[in-house]
Protein backbone atom coordinates (compact mmCIF):
# COMPACT_ATOMS: atom_id res chain seq x y z
CA UNK A 1 0.00 0.00 0.00
CA UNK A 2 1.51 3.38 -1.00
CA UNK A 3 2.34 5.81 1.78
CA UNK A 4 0.62 9.19 2.05
CA UNK A 5 3.81 10.89 0.83
CA UNK A 6 3.98 8.69 -2.25
CA UNK A 7 0.48 9.86 -3.17
CA UNK A 8 1.53 13.53 -2.93
CA UNK A 9 4.40 13.40 -5.42
CA UNK A 10 4.86 12.11 -8.94
CA UNK A 11 8.09 10.34 -9.89
CA UNK A 12 10.64 12.98 -10.95
CA UNK A 13 8.49 15.88 -9.80
CA UNK A 14 10.34 18.89 -8.38
CA UNK A 15 8.58 20.65 -5.50
CA UNK A 16 9.40 23.42 -3.07
CA UNK A 17 8.66 22.14 0.45
CA UNK A 18 8.81 23.31 4.03
CA UNK A 19 10.48 20.86 6.41
CA UNK A 20 11.37 20.71 10.08
CA UNK A 21 14.13 18.81 11.78
CA UNK A 22 12.90 15.76 13.64
CA UNK A 23 13.52 16.38 17.35
CA UNK A 24 13.52 12.79 18.58
CA UNK A 25 16.54 11.19 20.22
CA UNK A 26 16.20 7.63 18.92
CA UNK A 27 18.08 8.09 15.67
CA UNK A 28 21.68 9.25 15.35
CA UNK A 29 21.33 10.74 11.88
CA UNK A 30 19.52 14.03 11.30
CA UNK A 31 15.95 13.42 10.16
CA UNK A 32 13.44 15.80 8.64
CA UNK A 33 9.69 15.71 8.29
CA UNK A 34 7.49 17.39 5.73
CA UNK A 35 5.49 20.32 7.07
CA UNK A 36 3.98 21.66 3.86
CA UNK A 37 4.21 21.47 0.08
CA UNK A 38 4.69 25.11 -0.93
CA UNK A 39 4.80 24.69 -4.71
CA UNK A 40 4.64 21.80 -7.17
CA UNK A 41 6.34 21.44 -10.55
CA UNK A 42 9.01 24.03 -9.82
CA UNK A 43 11.46 24.60 -12.69
CA UNK A 44 15.03 23.88 -11.62
CA UNK A 45 17.48 23.16 -14.45
CA UNK A 46 20.21 21.51 -12.33
CA UNK A 47 17.70 19.08 -10.76
CA UNK A 48 16.03 18.45 -14.13
CA UNK A 49 19.44 17.65 -15.64
CA UNK A 50 20.23 15.31 -12.74
CA UNK A 51 16.88 13.53 -13.13
CA UNK A 52 17.35 13.19 -16.89
CA UNK A 53 20.81 11.65 -16.33
CA UNK A 54 19.52 9.39 -13.54
CA UNK A 55 16.69 8.00 -15.65
CA UNK A 56 18.87 7.12 -18.64
CA UNK A 57 18.93 3.35 -19.13
CA UNK A 58 22.02 1.57 -17.84
CA UNK A 59 22.77 -1.43 -20.03
CA UNK A 60 25.68 -3.85 -19.66
CA UNK A 61 26.71 -6.42 -22.26
CA UNK A 62 28.19 -9.74 -21.12
CA UNK A 63 29.40 -12.57 -23.38
CA UNK A 64 27.81 -15.27 -21.22
CA UNK A 65 24.85 -13.53 -19.58
CA UNK A 66 23.82 -11.37 -22.54
CA UNK A 67 22.31 -7.91 -22.06
CA UNK A 68 21.79 -6.75 -18.47
CA UNK A 69 19.57 -3.74 -17.74
CA UNK A 70 19.61 -1.89 -14.40
CA UNK A 71 16.19 -1.77 -12.76
CA UNK A 72 16.62 1.15 -10.35
CA UNK A 73 13.25 0.66 -8.68
CA UNK A 74 14.09 -2.85 -7.49
CA UNK A 75 17.92 -2.55 -7.36
CA UNK A 76 18.37 -5.43 -9.78
CA UNK A 77 20.06 -6.22 -13.05
CA UNK A 78 17.52 -7.85 -15.34
CA UNK A 79 18.48 -10.04 -18.25
CA UNK A 80 17.43 -12.58 -20.82
CA UNK A 81 19.65 -15.42 -22.01
CA UNK A 82 19.37 -18.63 -23.99
CA UNK A 83 19.65 -21.87 -22.03
CA UNK A 84 18.91 -25.30 -23.47
CA UNK A 85 17.12 -23.67 -26.45
CA UNK A 86 14.85 -21.68 -24.13
CA UNK A 87 14.79 -17.96 -23.49
CA UNK A 88 15.27 -17.43 -19.75
CA UNK A 89 14.33 -14.16 -18.03
CA UNK A 90 16.27 -13.56 -14.82
CA UNK A 91 17.33 -10.90 -12.34
CA UNK A 92 20.47 -10.41 -10.29
CA UNK A 93 20.09 -8.66 -6.95
CA UNK A 94 22.81 -7.34 -4.69
CA UNK A 95 22.43 -7.21 -0.92
CA UNK A 96 24.57 -4.07 -0.73
CA UNK A 97 23.94 -0.74 -2.42
CA UNK A 98 27.00 0.72 -4.11
CA UNK A 99 28.15 3.99 -2.51
CA UNK A 100 26.52 7.01 -4.08
CA UNK A 101 23.76 5.03 -5.79
CA UNK A 102 20.44 6.62 -4.95
CA UNK A 103 17.51 4.29 -5.48
CA UNK A 104 13.83 4.61 -5.01
CA UNK A 105 11.43 7.27 -6.08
Amino acid sequence: MPSQLAKLFAKGQICRVKVRRWSGHVLDEPRWYLVEVLEKDVPCHPLEDTWREYTKPVVLEDKVLGTLTLNREFSTLDGVCKWMRNEIHWMLRSRKKPPGLALGM
